[in-house]
């Protein structure tokens, strides 16, 4: 067994030989030293995969007076999902309904994934 020292950023090699009825076998393994940007990159990632402790927050997105515009309630989806972290999106506008529910669905596949979008108007508008 022979260890191979170098430097702290640089990986370690580990290499094995073993002879057995003539043959002989040579293994080798490196290890990686972490660096402190993956260290960082490692402990931001723990914590966005953590569940949130506490009460889940739903969200009810209403218009008002004014529309949002495409581009906004598309960015607003996103930063539910992303920052706020809900656990749903409730409204009871039927316009609205459909775009959010294609913004959340392009998250399919990624993390965080899509929330629930919820109707909760009268079924006579659905």
């Amino acid at each position: 067994l022979a260890f191979i020292p170098q430097s702290q950023s640089a990986p370690l090699s580990i290499t094995q030989q073993h002879q057995h009825h003539g043959v002989a076998l040579s293994m080798s393994t490196t290890l990686f030293q972490p660096t402190q940007s993956s260290l960082d990159k490692l402990e931001n990632l723990k914590l966005s995969i953590k569940k949130p402790r506490g009460a889940s927050i739903g969200v009810e997105y209403s218009r008002l007076n004014q529309d949002l515009s495409d581009g906004d309630l598309k960015i607003l989806s996103m930063q539910l999902r992303r920052s706020a972290k809900a656990a749903a999106i409730w409204s009871s506008d039927v316009e609205s309904i459909a775009k959010l529910v294609m913004e959340q669905e392009s998250a399919r596949g990624d993390f965080p994934g899509p929330l629930p979008v919820i109707y909760s108007g009268p079924l006579v508008d659905a």
